[in-house]
């Protein structure tokens, strides 16, 4: 796949997210049976598997929405897929990446990720996705949409 990134630390936000995306995939494709037949069974399991995942890729901060904060949300198909979501536009800076991506599974949805180089390394930040009825970018759960 080409992705239109110039630079090194376009290049290494990219890398990121998308290792971020094929764990949050594994994730999700393993839960997603068991939450589906029995959540109240498997939500604790699935949160501690997701949390070194977050503490892999996600800045560490207050989040009041999310799979940690709100429990296990898994979909299907996968809400992150690195093959089923293409990437449009990189621009980042020394510290800040924002990366611009369109999914092709699902609703078909635009989003924008912000990544922060955070101790030598790229943490994502926040998700937002495009809300065409008011033309404007929304902030979402980073982790997954759909409920079972």
């Amino acid at each position: 796949m080409h992705w239109p990134i110039s630079g090194a630390a376009g290049s290494e936000a990219v890398e990121v997210l998308r290792a971020f995306m094929s764990e949050m995939k594994q994730w999700e494709l393993h839960y997603h049976p068991l939450v589906s037949q029995d959540m109240l069974r498997h939500a604790a399991d699935a949160r501690r598997d997701l949390r070194p995942i977050y503490e892999r890729y996600v800045t560490p901060r207050d989040r009041k929405t999310g799979q940690l904060a709100a429990g296990p949300v898994v979909g299907s198909p996968p809400v992150f897929d690195p093959d089923q979501e293409s990437v449009d536009r990189v621009d980042a800076t020394a510290r800040k990446a924002l990366v611009w991506t369109q999914q092709h599974v699902g609703f078909r949805t635009a989003c924008r990720y912000t990544l922060l180089l955070r101790g030598g390394r790229w943490l994502i930040d926040k998700k937002e996705t495009f809300q065409a009825s008011s033309g404007r970018w929304q902030n979402v759960v980073l982790c997954s949409d759909v409920m079972v």
